[in-house]
């Protein structure tokens, strides 16, 4: 049970109190809503607000704090509880994450990490420190091949992971790659060939990118074979994309160039 409390300090899980509802111990644990609301207030809340204080080890900066479903530990940065962040967030510290979280917020990392809980994150994010992930899910784009180069057909930038589920008229609708520039070196895309149909893959039309040495922004193509996969890898904005296929049966097929 989270305990109450109106308008205080708390200071590595100790609290001194204007107004007492209750008294936190150290080590106690606070129900924190607003995460990461570590922006410094211009005023005193208003009357009747749950919580705002001030969460201090070292900086003093100012909090919002409210009774919701997340459990926060001061002392520990561990994340335990069901957590949901929309807000922008900067992580900087050493964290430890248990429990399901969404994160649909723009976020910056910059701290170890340890990930064991199932998380779903939408935002865009940027992480430099070493984190460590029990388990690493992409979720598949669902596309279906087309001859018009809509958002159908188009790989998302970022997506790693791609079931192409059907073709719109025929083997010579298409999927389009993902703008090179907007993605970096090295990034890897598998696409799982579920069509019931051959297809074909262009490059951003008018790009002049190449797949495998060839020019396939328009009618030189990647062929791409009904129940196969293809792992298709960026080189640099300059020399293109590098794809193989596996096959049905295993191993690696014949290089293919698009025609």
């Amino acid at each position: 049970m989270f305990k109450k409390i109106s308008i205080g300090v708390l200071l590595a899980g100790a609290v001194c109190l204007s107004s007492v509802s209750n008294v936190f111990a150290t080590g106690d644990s606070i129900a924190y809503k607003g995460i990461n609301e570590l922006s410094e207030l211009s005023a005193d809340p208003a009357a009747g607000a749950d919580f705002v204080g001030v969460w201090d080890a070292s900086a003093s900066k100012d909090v919002k704090i409210d009774v919701s479903r997340f459990t926060f530990n001061a002392a520990a940065n561990a994340f335990s509880g069901i957590n949901t962040h929309s807000a922008a967030e900067t992580h900087s510290g050493a964290e430890t994450h248990s429990g399901a979280e969404t994160h649909s917020g723009v976020e910056t990392h910059s701290g170890a990490e340890t990930h064991s809980g199932i998380e779903t994150h939408s935002g865009a994010e940027t992480h430099t420190g070493i984190e460590t992930f029990q388990e690493l899910e992409f979720i598949a784009q669902s596309l279906t091949a087309a001859a018009d180069g809509g958002a159908g057909s188009l790989i998302l930038e970022g997506t790693r992971s791609v079931t192409v589920a059907g073709t719109t008229t025929n083997a010579d609708d298409w999927i389009l790659l993902p703008t090179i520039a907007n993605v970096p070196v090295g990034h890897t895309i598998t696409i799982c060939n579920n069509a019931g149909s051959n297809f074909e893959m262009r490059t951003t039309a008018a790009s002049n990118v190449e797949i495998n040495g060839v020019d396939s922004d328009s009618s030189q193509e990647y062929l791409c074979v009904d129940t196969e996969v293809v792992v298709i890898t960026k080189v640099s904005d300059t020399n293109g994309w590098v794809a193989y296929d596996i096959p049905a049966a295993g191993g690696v097929g014949a290089a293919t160039t698009p025609d």
